[in-house]
């Protein structure tokens, strides 16, 4: 599939790209699943998790404009923040982690 079909899909499932973004991050909130994050003009932030606040807001019914806010401030474990428009991807990484020995055998020529 090339990039114009799945930017297709996304459209169709998500709406848009930060639809597909906003639907991952409740998901990961919610979850406290670990995950690396992509920015367009910036490095990766790796193996965080995101703020359990933004899920628990729109349990108690956080409105549209507690969430605009919150997407214009996404806060990570590690202490870093971004906005929703900044996120290029959200990869979801096993709870647990990864081993030493699953790492080593990772061949980034094949990426």
């Amino acid at each position: 599939m090339d990039r114009k079909e799945e930017m297709k899909r996304i459209e169709e499932e998500f709406g848009s790209h930060s639809g597909l973004v906003a639907h991952l991050t409740i998901t990961l909130s919610m979850s406290e699943q670990p995950c690396d994050v992509t920015f367009f003009e910036r490095g990766p932030a790796l193996n965080v998790k995101i703020d359990p606040k933004i899920s628990i807001a729109l349990m108690y019914g956080a409105g549209a404009g507690k969430l605009k806010e919150m997407w214009g401030k996404i806060k990570f474990s590690n202490g870093e923040e971004a906005s929703i428009e900044e996120i290029w991807t959200i990869n979801p990484m096993p709870k647990n982690g990864f081993t030493d020995e699953e790492l080593q055998t990772v061949d980034m020529a094949a990426a």
